[in-house]
Order: C-alpha cells, then structure tokens, then sequence
C-alpha cells in the first residue's frame, strides 16, 4: 500500500511538471517556431491552398448548375413578362371599356326614366287605383291640376310589408307635366310626403354615398338625372378670391372706367344718368346725337380659356393663383344627348362658369379693352355696349362721325364674335 502511495505521487509530480512545462512560455515560444516553419513551407500552403479551392468549388457546384439552368429559362422568362404584361394592358383596356359600357348604360337606363317621378308617403289602399290618388294628391297638396291623361301610368314599386307605406312611381306623358310637380314639390317641404327623381341602382349608390359620407357638401340633389352638389369651403374660397383681385384690379387701376356692370357702387342707373345728360346737352345745344347700342350674344360662353389665363398673367396674377386658375377653367367637358343618344365628350375652350362668384369678374378682365380701338365714345354695363357720339357741325361731320360709327360697330362686332383672333396677340393666338 505505501508503495503504490508512493507512486501515486511520484505520478502526480510528473504531471504537474508537464503541465507547468506545457504552459510555461518557453513551451509555447518552441511552438510557434514549430507552427511558424511550417507555414513557411512551400508545400503546406500549396496543401493548404487546394483544400480551399476545393471546399470553395464543392459549395460553388451547385449554384452554378442552378444558374445554368436558369440561363436555359431565362428567355422563356422574358417571353412569359411580356406576355403578362400585354394581358395586363388588355386587361386595364378591358376594364375601361367595360366601364364606359357601364356609365353608358347606366346614362341610358336614367334617360328612360326622364319622365318618371316617385311619390313618397302617399296612403297605402286596398283595391287602389294609383293614377287617381296621383291626381288627388297634386290637386290637394301640389295645388295644381294633373290631368289623368298626362299620367302614363303609375304603381306601387318595391316588396308590400306591413308597416311599410310603398312608393308610387309615375310616368308622366311629357316633360312639362313632370317639371310641374317638381316645381310645386317645395310645398312638401316638412311635411311627411316627399317627391323624388326616378334613380337607377348606380344613380341612387353614389347619392346616398355623396349626402352620406361627402364632407364638406352643403347640399346634394338630383334633376333630369344630373348630380349636383353645392360644396360650401369652394364657395367661401371663391369669394375669398374674388375680394383678393378684385381689390388688386382695384390698387393697379386697371377696369375700365366707362364699365358699369358687376361694379360695386356703380349700376345702370348711374350710367343712364350720365348718358341721358349728354343727349339733352347736346339737344339743347342744337345737336345731333348719334346712338348704336350693342349685346354681346351668348357673352359669358365666349371667354376663351387660353386668352383669359394670358391677361390674367399680363396684369400681375403669378402661381399658385394662377394655375388655381388654370385648374377651375381647363380641361372641362360636355357632350349632347338627344332621344337616348349621346355624343362624344368634346373639350370646352371657351366660356366661364355661370353662376358661379368669380365668373362675372373674369368676363371684365377679358373685355376691359373692348374700347381701345373705337373712335366713338362708349359706355359699358357688362356685355351691354353703347356707342354714341355728337355732331358739332352736321354739314361736315355727319357723315364723318356715321362712318366712325359703323367701323366701332365692325371692330366690337369681330371681337365679340372671334375673340381668339382679334383680342389677343400673335404669340397667344392658336
């Protein structure tokens, strides 16, 4: 037993002196001569080298077989997206075309319906005849006289339900029997009956969404199958405008001083005034005067969008207003409908809103220099034009001021009829 003691430790010391040999630093110092040289040697890095390679080409093999093959389908890729791609612009021309054939429809199902009305609230009756109570109804609560003979027909429409009093649509024969009740239908106004337009299901779908979820909207309705809307910020922005330029053509001096019309604090009576005086003056005087008074037809239609945005530059009005300017005027349309056909969509050039806040303001800045050119003098009141002159000596100037005369009565004649020629510059013109 003590010798194996005995042994034990004298194993134990040994391992203790290896272990303190391997870790003391001059072991470690003969190892990395040792690791040092061998490195160095041209063969191990050689070995080295190719082992790489290999390791790098055995993970490199697969990715580029995956890779040729993908070069063998690569055209047949480019092929397949150019097809996709043609689907997809047949695909979109498909969707447009089936739109259009949609609105089409739908502005041909509304135009059937030109002369239908619903009556809304009218008493539900056993055995009714609804062309009667039609005419009850009018006479009653419309206070006007509907013929029954004016009445195509008329019938209770939608599911009977109890509870539930179902609306009455009616055809009328013609279109003045139809505006008849429209225009006495405000009689209804708080009561519990209602008339309303005859809409189809697309007509009625974006009514309801446009009073519904439209913010901004003062009030929204339906006529002859048109939807208006009357949006409330647009007409405050509007007069917010309208103030701003007008106070700017105001500070430049740039209306004209004979016009009268859209004036605040001017009107036809103080123009009446003043031209009334010159007549009686020069009658008094012993003199002719010679009148020719003027109506530009159709005015407000032939403002052309292009020469109004040019003038509009010319005094002073520069961008955002301008281009806000360009967005209200441009790119606006219209087409003709006549017995359930409808004409192409074709742009509107020329022509300001009617009824609109800015629109008599814009038809004054376009005309301001309708009296430029007229040798004759002149008094405006918007598209009204008086040309008048007196005659000092009627031997020699009568007939100098009567040809004076017809040539104003020529120049206002072609600027009111072919404004795009004659009031604007070369450089607008086209």
């Amino acid at each position: 037993m003590q010798r194996v003691t005995r042994s034990n430790q004298s194993s134990g010391s040994i391992n203790d002196e290896l272990r303190g040999y391997f870790e003391s630093e001059s072991f470690m110092d003969i190892m990395r001569r040792v690791v040092s040289n061998i490195v160095a040697e041209e063969s191990f890095q050689l070995a080295f080298k190719k082992s790489v390679d290999a390791a790098v080409a055995s993970a490199v093999e697969p990715f580029n077989k995956k890779l040729a093959e993908f070069e063998q389908y690569a055209p047949r890729v480019t092929d397949l997206e150019k097809k996709i791609n043609d689907l997809e612009s047949c695909l979109s021309a498909a969707q447009e075309e089936a739109k259009l054939a949609i609105n089409k429809a739908n502005d041909n199902e509304q135009y059937s319906r030109k002369y239908n009305l619903r009556f809304i609230g009218i008493e539900e009756k056993k055995d009714e005849n609804c062309t009667e109570l039609i005419v009850a109804f009018c006479k009653e609560k419309l206070g006007i006289v509907v013929p029954a003979n004016t009445i195509d027909r008329a019938h209770r429409v939608g599911k009977k339900s109890e509870g539930k009093t179902r609306a009455i649509l009616v055809k009328f024969m013609n279109y003045n029997s139809k505006l008849m009740v429209c225009i006495q239908k405000k009689l209804l106004k708080d009561s519990d009956f209602d008339i309303n337009e005859d809409l189809t299901y697309i007509n009625m779908k974006l009514f309801s969404h446009a009073r519904k979820y439209a913010s901004n909207i003062k009030s929204t309705w339906f006529s002859d199958g048109k939807l208006f809307v009357r949006d409330s910020l647009s007409k405050i922005a509007e007069k917010i405008v309208y103030i701003r330029l007008y106070n700017f053509l105001l500070e430049i001096k740039f209306l004209n001083p004979l016009q009268s019309g859209f004036r605040p604090g001017d009107s036809t009576v103080n123009q009446l005034t003043c031209l009334v005086h010159k007549i009686y003056d020069a009658l008094e005087r012993g003199r002719e005067v010679r009148m020719v008074f003027l109506d530009i037809s159709k005015a407000f239609d032939k403002v052309w969008h292009k020469g109004l945005l040019y003038k509009l530059e010319k005094i002073g009005v520069r961008d955002p207003l301008l281009s806000w300017f360009k967005s209200c005027l441009t790119n606006r349309k219209q087409r003709v409908v006549t017995d359930g056909q409808f004409s192409e969509w074709k742009n509107i050039k020329a022509g300001v809103p009617q009824g609109s806040v800015l629109g008599p303001l814009l038809f004054l800045i376009y005309i301001n220099d309708i009296t430029e050119n007229l040798e004759t003098d002149c008094f405006l009141y918007a598209d009204d034009t008086s040309l008048h002159d007196i005659v000092e000596t009627p031997a020699v100037s009568s007939s100098k001021i009567k040809a004076a005369i017809q040539r104003d009565v020529k120049t206002t004649s072609i600027m009111t009829t072919t404004p795009k020629q004659a009031w604007m510059p070369p450089q607008v013109k086209g």
